[in-house]
């Protein structure tokens, strides 16, 4: 996997240390006791005001927000190709599949907003996003463990062109 970005951040307990995930940023949402991954399941955008999942959307935001507190307002890869990876851990199976979660972290979360103005119930976390268009990403990995707690990492990382 071609990594050309030198941004790394360390952000949670289950994440690798930084020197291990060099030019990746992980994002590890915990803050909720249903830690799942927001999930696409309806024709309403998760970003909408009053979305059943608003929680884990804003969980997510405020971890990218974290995860580029150095840089805010930025949208740190741009329009560079980038890479996904999503890893679900749950005592059971998650009650949506890898395309609904996919769906809601890649295409309606971390994606830069264009009309900012549709989603300024978020406040300042309306102006978070990690990329400019999902179009960019190139590489997309999800896998789900086993796991005594309910909890998810997304890594994302920027490609070579």
């Amino acid at each position: 996997m071609p990594l050309t970005s030198g941004y790394a951040v360390d952000q949670a307990l289950m994440c690798p240390s930084a020197a291990e995930v060099r030019s990746v940023v992980p994002l590890q949402c915990s803050r909720f006791s249903s830690s799942r991954p927001p999930a696409k399941n309806e024709a309403k955008s998760l970003l909408a005001d009053g979305h059943p999942h608003a929680n884990r959307v804003i969980a997510l935001l405020e971890a990218a927000q974290q995860a580029t507190l150095d840089r805010p307002g930025v949208v740190l890869f741009g329009s560079r190709p980038i890479g996904i990876d999503l890893m679900a851990s749950s005592p059971s199976q998650p009650p949506a599949d890898a395309t609904s979660f996919l769906g809601g972290v890649v295409g309606d979360v971390l994606e830069a907003r264009s009309r900012p103005g549709l989603v300024e119930h978020l406040g300042n976390l309306a102006k978070v996003g990690l990329y400019d268009n999902d179009r960019q990403i190139r590489e997309v990995a999800y896998r789900w463990q086993h796991s005594s707690s309910v909890c998810y990492i997304v890594k994302v990382w920027e490609l070579s062109d």
